[in-house]
C-alpha cells in the first residue's frame, strides 16, 4: 500500500507546501495583509484547476510562468497575426446561436427532470447556488455567456487547438465555399 501511494503525487506529504509555494505568484509582496488573504483565497476557490498544472511540473517555480501563458492567452482578444482567422466564424456562429433565441429554446428542449441535475458550479462567493437546487434554466443574460463564451473559445484555440480542429476544419470549408 505505501508503495502504491508513493506513485502518487497527490499523496506527496509535502503537497501542501508545493501549492503554495507554486501559486505565489498570485501573492505580490507589496500588498497589504488584507490583499494577500483575498489572493490566497481565491486561489484556494481554484485548486481544482491549478492543481493539474502543479502536478505537471517537478519545480513549483516553474508554475509561474505556466500560470502567466494560460493567463495571457485568457484575456487577449482576437489577434489577427497569431489566431487561426478562421476562428471568427466558429465565434460568431456561436454569438448568432446564443442570442437569437435558440439557446434559450435548446433549454426548455431538456426534460425538466434533466434540467433539475443542472446546477450552476458554485465557489465559496455562492454557495447557495449549489444548496438551492434551482433547475437550470433559459436566462435573458446572454450578453455574459456570449462574452464568456468568445473568452473560451480563443483560450481553447491557443492552449489546445486540437480540441477544435474539426470545428476549424468545418469553418475553412464554409470561408472557402
Amino acid at each position: 500500500m505505501s508503495r502504491a501511494m508513493s506513485i502518487s503525487t497527490s499523496h506527496n506529504t509535502d503537497q501542501p507546501n508545493l501549492f503554495s509555494a507554486a501559486t505565489q505568484c498570485f501573492i505580490d509582496d507589496s500588498m497589504d495583509s488584507a490583499s494577500k488573504k483575498q489572493a490566497r483565497n481565491k486561489v484556494d476557490e481554484h485548486k481544482s484547476l491549478l492543481l493539474p498544472i502543479i502536478d505537471s511540473y517537478p519545480n513549483p517555480s516553474q508554475c509561474a510562468s505556466q500560470f502567466k501563458k494560460l493567463a495571457d492567452c485568457a484575456s487577449k482578444t482576437f489577434d489577427p497575426a497569431s489566431d487561426d482567422p478562421n476562428i471568427c466564424i466558429i465565434v460568431e456562429s456561436g454569438v448568432n446561436y446564443l442570442t437569437c433565441g435558440a439557446a434559450e429554446l435548446d433549454v426548455l428542449r431538456v426534460s425538466p427532470f434533466f434540467r433539475s441535475m443542472l446546477y450552476q458550479v458554485g465557489t465559496a462567493a455562492t454557495p447557495l447556488m449549489l444548496l438551492q437546487r434551482s433547475t437550470f434554466v433559459p436566462t435573458k443574460k446572454m450578453n455574459f455567456i456570449v462574452d464568456e463564451f468568445k473568452h473560451l473559445v480563443l483560450f481553447v484555440l491557443r492552449t489546445n487547438p486540437n480540441l477544435i480542429n474539426e470545428q476549424l476544419r468545418q469553418a475553412t470549408q464554409i470561408h472557402d465555399f
